[in-house]
């Protein structure tokens, strides 16, 4: 499990007369707390560097812009060790479990009883040591998502 710092480009979309503090949160509102092409997007991570000069579409009023910006993104990689806390527990399927970074939630991992060792559960609340053995996201996502074996 890891943080990057990444500085990307997003187009963003907004009416004329709109401060630049309007389209920084338009940028801003679907980034932080979901998962973009690199990982989670921390919340409260992403820095305004600058925008591009603005373009008019098709003289309706609308404008696009580049925002340039600064985030911090937490990745989850196949074979990584976790702490996760464990959010709910059902009977003969297994644990859901969250993966906690810099105060966020950035994954939700299943810990199915079938590729548990004997006697390896934990309690829902409970904070366990995990191996991820899979791992996804996709643009969007509220969290990255992956299976994992107690260890």
């Amino acid at each position: 499990m890891s943080i990057l710092e990444i500085i990307d480009t997003k187009k963003v979309e907004y009416d004329l007369g709109d401060t630049d503090e309007n389209i920084y949160n338009k940028c801003i509102k679907n980034l932080e707390g979901f998962c973009d092409n690199n990982g989670y997007v921390i919340p409260g991570s992403v820095k305004i560097i600058g925008r591009s000069y603005p373009v008019n579409i098709i003289g309706n009023g609308k404008m696009i812009t580049y925002v340039k910006y600064e985030m911090k993104v937490g990745i989850i990689n196949n074979g990584d060790e976790v702490d996760v806390q464990i959010k709910k527990n059902t009977k003969g399927v297994g644990s859901l479990a969250s993966v906690i970074m810099d105060n966020a939630e950035i994954g939700t991992i299943i810990l199915p009883d079938d590729i548990q060792e004997p006697g390896k559960r934990a309690g829902e609340n409970d904070v366990v040591r995990v191996k991820i053995l899979t791992s996804t996201f996709a643009y969007g996502w509220d969290t990255i998502r992956g299976v994992g074996k107690i260890i």
